[in-house]
């Protein structure tokens, strides 16, 4: 047993605060906060997942994305990205420019692909394709078509990026929009209760699938080995442990139930 589940707890732990999500993920949250809507085009994913819980001051938002449109049959334009001490030493201010003085659709689609700055970024070495459906963004990029400058600076460290040749790609562009869904963590916990928790009546179960179920709320975690008895297995029906952490109102109290094995 997790503990006792308090609808501020689990509205906490079922959303995600906005300042824990990526870069650009804030970016696109924030825009489509204050604006009603975010658009992104990329040959990739967003880098919000639809139906996210995030919280933004006091308000809780579903994340909602949707396709817009398709554009097929642009070039891609491929480059080998990497890091490591002895290019952050090769790297000169005329070949290097700082990742926020790049043109807006060049530094979206980057971030889309790089790590958190505040990691230790030592040593990297991957690709990325940097397409725009997009003419006045074509024009505008330093990557596009051939590449402006070789290093970029990006917080502590410099990337250096080499045109790995092209590649004919699809663009697809999302909207992004939010929707409320609470005023606090209490409000979306009590929903997440309502809507996912289940009830379980004691009187329902066996006389020792009770006592289980009591030596479990006060010693916080029992121990059972395989095959289990009649009584566990009726409680793990009960409760629908097997298909993970649940959320069980029992005898007038919420609390979060897991089974799991010891490693």
């Amino acid at each position: 047993m997790r503990g006792v589940a308090n609808s501020a707890a689990v509205g906490r732990r079922k959303s995600r605060p906005i300042e824990n999500l990526d870069r650009l993920g804030r970016r696109l949250v924030r825009s489509a906060t204050e604006d009603g809507t975010a658009t992104y085009s990329s040959v990739g994913k967003p880098p919000v997942r639809d139906g996210t819980i995030v919280r933004t001051n006091d308000s809780l938002h579903r994340v909602v994305v949707e396709w817009a449109d398709d554009t097929s049959g642009v070039t891609g334009y491929k480059y080998d990205v990497k890091t490591n001490p002895s290019i952050r030493e090769a790297a000169t201010p005329g070949e290097t420019i700082d990742l926020s003085e790049l043109p807006p659709n060049d530094r979206t689609t980057l971030l889309a692909s790089l790590p958190n700055p505040d990691q230790k970024l030592e040593r990297l070495d991957f690709d990325v394709v940097i397409a725009y459906a997009d003419r006045d963004a074509r024009e505008a990029s330093v990557f596009v078509p051939e590449p402006e400058y070789e290093y970029i600076r990006y917080g502590e460290t410099v990337l250096r990026f080499r045109s790995a040749g092209t590649k004919t790609v699809t663009v697809t562009t999302y909207r992004i929009r939010l929707e409320t869904v609470a005023d606090s963590v209490t409000e979306y916990g009590d929903q997440v209760l309502a809507s996912e928790g289940r009830r379980v009546d004691p009187s329902e179960l066996s006389p020792d699938a009770r006592e289980f179920v009591r030596a479990m709320l006060e010693e916080g975690s029992v121990e059972r080995c395989y095959p289990l008895p009649d009584h566990v297995e009726e409680v793990m029906d009960a409760f629908d442990l097997g298909t993970g952490p649940q959320h069980v109102e029992y005898d007038g109290n919420w609390y979060e139930f897991e089974a799991f094995s010891p490693d």
